[in-house]
């Protein structure tokens, strides 16, 4: 936000960040409403327990009747003694049955089991992200870019979005290109556009969040990115 106040203005970074909020809470609330939380990837809990399903202690107690046969005076009765109800994640010991439940490990110590095993799963994600990444911005110059995204250009705003995709370049990398880009020819909405579109949605991002999300929430996610890009770069360019 510092760089685009210092390269761009204050009345720039304003509408960048209202753009930016407004666009987020929004989007935010109709993948809420449309429950796209079913698209999260379920990672499972490697961690066991003893207790591995809900105890209820009306459907899961243990109730045994131990029916002790003695001979009272001259009659053979049955007499039946009834023990208490032991639930099935209770430690008693009832008998030779032994009910004990393991003890889970610290929070912190799950914390870093779990946090290792995700490092583990988005490694491979990460790795060919920066692969692919480095190999595309090293073949597409800046000269190409200006050239296709002039300001004389109707159609330069939503390419510049989607080429800033691909690129892998971070906000604090972009920003201070600005500058060249624009004496290049470069149109300021399209410049916005740009930004927008490889910092908010590089490639690196969308092949990590392909890791925790399905397909459907990553389309999303970038047709989120790719609107707020051009919603910015036409106002942008309509205001200044």
């Amino acid at each position: 936000m510092g760089l685009i106040w210092v390269t761009f203005g204050w009345k720039v970074t304003l509408l960048y960040a209202i753009i930016a909020a407004g666009v987020s809470v929004l989007a935010s609330i109709v993948l809420d409403l449309l429950g796209f939380e079913r698209h999260i990837v379920d990672h499972k809990n490697s961690a066991s327990s003893g207790c591995t399903t809900k105890c209820d202690d009306s459907e899961a107690s243990v109730k045994r009747t131990v029916k002790n046969e003695q001979n009272v005076s001259a009659c053979c009765s049955s007499i039946s003694s009834e023990q208490p109800a032991v639930s099935c994640c209770s430690s008693e010991n009832l008998g030779n049955v032994n009910l004990t439940t393991n003890t889970t490990s610290g929070p912190i110590k799950l914390a870093m089991k779990d946090a290792l095993q995700q490092f583990k799963d988005v490694l491979p994600y990460l790795l060919l992200s920066v692969l692919i990444g480095s190999f595309i911005y090293g073949f597409i110059p800046s000269e190409w870019i200006a050239a296709h995204a002039g300001a004389d250009n109707p159609l330069a705003i939503p390419l510049s979005a989607v080429v800033g995709i691909p690129l892998y370049i971070r906000a604090e990398a972009v920003i201070p290109l600005a500058s060249v880009l624009m004496t290049k020819g470069m149109g300021l909405g399209a410049l916005m556009a740009l930004i927008i579109g490889s910092a908010g949605a590089s490639l690196t991002e969308v092949i990590l969040l392909k890791s925790m999300f399905r397909m459907p929430m990553i389309i999303a996610f970038l047709t989120v990115i790719l609107g707020m890009a051009i919603l910015m770069g036409y106002l942008t360019q309509f205001l200044f």
